[in-house]
């Protein structure tokens, strides 16, 4: 006849085992607090980083147009922008670009120095804005939280003063 295998109990000693609830707690509530300090932070730079850009499109932009107006028989600008004016053989790209959004939208309005809809959102005509008869050249922006912050954004990337 053959033995009956030893049973033994498993059964926790001290120093073994999980972590507690409430040690699991506190590492959640650590993390928040530093989520909590640590977003804005990236947020910011995000924001800064879509500043730069824009600010380096507009201006680049703006001295192709200046460029290739020179090369015009009456000396206007050009009624278009070709990608291959740039060194990329595109247009700079929007850091903030949507599906459906043409890059540039085109008008032809003298004294016109804005564009209506200063905003970026689906269904804008454009991602930047270009008039012919000035040579005036924007980019247009996403809302910020207040219309204060997103006027004062916009002059900031298109190198205007506020209420430009």
């Amino acid at each position: 006849m053959m033995a009956d295998p030893v049973q033994t109990e498993c059964t926790p000693t001290a120093g073994e085992g999980g972590f507690t609830l409430v040690e699991l707690l506190i590492v959640v509530i650590i993390l928040g607090i530093l989520s909590a300090v640590a977003l804005p932070q990236f947020g910011n730079q995000r924001l800064e980083a879509v500043s730069s850009t824009l600010q380096a499109n507009v201006t680049q932009v703006e001295m192709v147009l200046e460029h290739r107006k020179q090369y015009t028989e009456d000396g206007s600008y050009p009624l278009t922008i070709d990608p291959s004016w740039f060194v990329s053989g595109q247009l700079p790209r929007h850091p903030d670009e949507m599906a459906g959004v043409p890059p540039i939208e085109t008008v032809t309005s003298p004294g016109l120095l804005h564009p209506r809809d200063l905003l970026m959102h689906p269904g804008v005509a454009g991602a930047y804005w270009y008039n012919t008869a000035t040579g005036t050249f924007r980019a247009r922006v996403k809302t910020l939280p207040t219309a204060a912050e997103t006027q004062a954004f916009y002059d900031l990337v298109n190198g205007l003063s506020s209420g430009s």
